[in-house]
């Protein structure tokens, strides 16, 4: 298995984007309701708490990471032509300009 560390990036940004969405749409209405008041009550549940501390960390470090430091992925061996042993070198210097058939 490989370990794909954009995947768990970008997936952990949606489940906390998700958590914090939900709670901000249904429950945290919900939770006023059930108080009566908006400043006073209760505490948001330990896992909202989380998903609204993460969410915004794992979202700057996803954007980075996909548009500023490793904005390109070059697969090992599948971008370059390969020359099988037989080809021939041409005139030029550059050991990359093998006439592959």
């Amino acid at each position: 298995m490989v370990f794909d560390f954009s995947f768990f990036l970008v997936l952990a940004a949606l489940v906390t984007g998700l958590v914090w969405l939900v709670d901000a749409r249904v429950f945290r209405p919900q939770r006023q309701r059930r108080t009566g008041s908006a400043a006073g009550g209760p505490p948001e549940p330990i896992l909202v708490e989380y998903a609204r501390s993460f969410f915004p960390i794992i979202l700057l470090v996803l954007v980075i990471r996909s548009f500023l430091y490793e904005p390109f992925r070059i697969p090992s061996d599948s971008m370059m032509r390969r020359c099988s042993t037989a080809t021939s070198f041409s005139s030029t210097s550059s050991p990359m300009a093998c006439a592959c058939r």
